[in-house]
């Protein structure tokens, strides 16, 4: 079962306000919305048409998850996943706690990782926003069933590189770089039963760590590893044994996060700069 962007939303508003969204940092969108005109309704096609309206209606995210058995098949899993990922495509701030106790349903739910899985691999390769989306929400069941899956997506073969220059346009090399990273991060965010960090995800993010082809994904991997730690010194240390030179200064590089203070963390980044301007 294929996800496809409804036509009334556009890639950026997709992929900036939902995914925001999903982390709780807040919709790009406000939660009121002004009547849309008649005649901009009348100039759509049917199909717009009816999908815009559907953008007014109440958020049903909750109750396509609540209305999944727990020994349902994986098709049918799937089928209501390309139902619950339009409607979170279309929720705003307020539809956060909806989305957050559907997330968790999903989480207990016997067949949603694998009914993830089909959907991402169902999805067209070059569909990358689609295929971002997808990860970003299998992250948050943080289940040890999706490992395997996750380490197949981080460990794909990257695209050769086509840009000339840094002022080119991004390539799908890039794009694929960009769904390897959050593949990584969901596999930091794996969490066992009782919640804490699973072993066997501990181990992949060291093996990504050591060995990735791409610098970009091993330098999210230390990020999401010292997260994962607290950013202690003994986890900087551990991590430092492990890296090249060149490597070592992302070991502690600042972390601008929700609730932080930015002049704060523009000061912190300013002064990481300088101390490794040199190489050191």
């Amino acid at each position: 079962m294929r996800f496809h962007l409804p036509a009334y939303l556009t890639r950026s508003t997709y992929i900036i306000g939902v995914f925001l969204l999903i982390f709780g940092i807040g919709s790009c969108r406000k939660a009121h919305h002004p009547p849309m005109a008649r005649d901009t309704v009348q100039n759509m096609d049917q199909t717009q048409a009816r999908e815009s309206l559907l953008y007014f209606k109440p958020l049903r995210a909750l109750d396509i998850v609540k209305g999944l058995k727990q020994d349902v098949l994986v098709p049918e899993v799937e089928k209501a996943l390309a139902s619950f990922f339009k409607e979170c495509s279309r929720a705003t701030q307020r539809d956060i706690p909806q989305i957050r106790q559907a997330v968790s349903l999903l989480r207990k739910q016997k067949n949603a990782v694998q009914g993830f899985i089909n959907s991402y691999n169902s999805t067209p390769l070059g569909d990358f926003h689609a295929r971002l989306f997808i990860l970003r929400l299998l992250g948050e069941l943080q289940r040890p069933d999706a490992l395997v899956f996750l380490k197949s997506v981080v460990w794909a073969p990257l695209p050769p590189e086509t840009r000339k220059s840094k002022t080119d346009s991004l390539s799908p090399r890039d794009f694929q770089q960009m769904i390897q990273t959050k593949a990584v991060q969901c596999i930091a965010f794996t969490r066992n039963d009782d919640g804490t960090t699973s072993d066997a995800a501990e181990q992949e993010m060291l093996e990504i760590i050591r060995n990735h082809s791409s610098t970009y994904i091993r330098i999210c991997a230390i990020d999401a590893y010292m997260w994962n730690h607290g950013d202690t010194q003994k986890a900087a240390d551990s991590l430092k044994v492990l890296l090249p030179a060149n490597l070592r200064k992302f070991v502690g590089r600042p972390r601008f996060y929700r609730g932080a203070n930015r002049q704060v963390f523009v000061d912190q980044l300013a002064e990481w700069r300088k101390r490794w301007a040199s190489g050191k």
